[in-house]
């Protein structure tokens, strides 16, 4: 599978991750993060998933709802 953006980890894990952060929307444009092209990078080491993520503008009023849709949506696929 192909992500729009670059990815650094397990091959094993890449689908789950992108399906993940797919499963999170913007609540102001109702579209995925990774549609949007918010996402620059991820990489998984030592059991952490770091993502590389802009907002829509720097005063984004849902920025903390969005970095907590994708911890608790990546939580649930790079394992502990």
């Amino acid at each position: 599978m192909t992500s729009t953006f670059p990815y650094t980890g397990p091959e094993s894990l890449r689908k789950s991750i992108v399906d993940a952060l797919q499963r999170v929307v913007d609540p102001e444009l109702a579209l995925s993060i990774v549609d949007v092209g918010l996402i620059y990078g991820v990489t998984v080491a030592e059991a952490k998933a770091r993502v590389l993520l802009t907002m829509t503008s720097a005063a984004c009023p849902v920025a903390d709802m969005i970095v907590d849709d994708i911890e608790a949506e990546l939580d649930r696929v790079v394992p502990a």
